[in-house]
């Protein structure tokens, strides 16, 4: 059995895990294939990072978000990709998650990041991006169709310390 049989194994025998009931889209925020994503396949499931879900524009629908930086930086009223960031982790959305690295009370969606669980996976800390964390997460959470948009993860920054822990999560799954 695999590292992730056994992880889910335990979650199951404990009563905390429910299979995923439908197929998962993680989408990141790179234009070339962002909008390739299933928005109008209620099937789906739709993941996305950040700031994503305040671009009802761009994506057309989330089900879950994962916030995963520090709190000085999610709280920050001078945040350069939208200022009203904070603000809007704030609000109530309903039914949706954001996956953070600790519940937040101040933020009622959001949801702790089972890092410990995530790291029992594997023996290696390959979760140096929010891509490569909401794949891990979605492995960990037994989904066995993942789907994957706009993570191209090829500017420098992105490429030197990124590329490889995602490209380790993808030939995991």
């Amino acid at each position: 059995m695999s590292y992730a049989g056994n992880a889910i194994s335990g979650l199951w025998e404990a009563g905390v895990y429910q299979p995923p009931p439908r197929p998962l889209a993680i989408v990141g925020s790179h234009p070339d294939t962002r909008e390739n994503a299933p928005y109008d396949d209620p099937e789906y499931e739709i993941w996305l990072f950040n700031e994503a879900p305040q671009k009802p524009e761009i994506y057309k629908r989330w089900d879950a978000s994962l916030q995963i930086h520090n709190e000085d930086v999610y709280t920050s009223e001078t945040n350069w990709v939208n200022k009203d960031h904070w603000r809007w982790l704030q609000q109530d959305h309903g039914d949706k998650r954001i996956f953070m690295q600790t519940a937040d009370p101040r933020v009622p969606n959001s949801v702790r990041y089972p890092i410990e669980g995530v790291r029992a996976l594997v023996p290696y800390k390959y979760l140096r991006s929010s891509p490569a964390m909401a794949l891990a997460l979605a492995i960990y959470l037994g989904y066995k169709d993942i789907s994957l948009y706009g993570s191209d993860l090829s500017s420098n920054t992105e490429y030197h310390y990124q590329a490889i822990n995602y490209a380790f999560w993808i030939g995991f799954a």
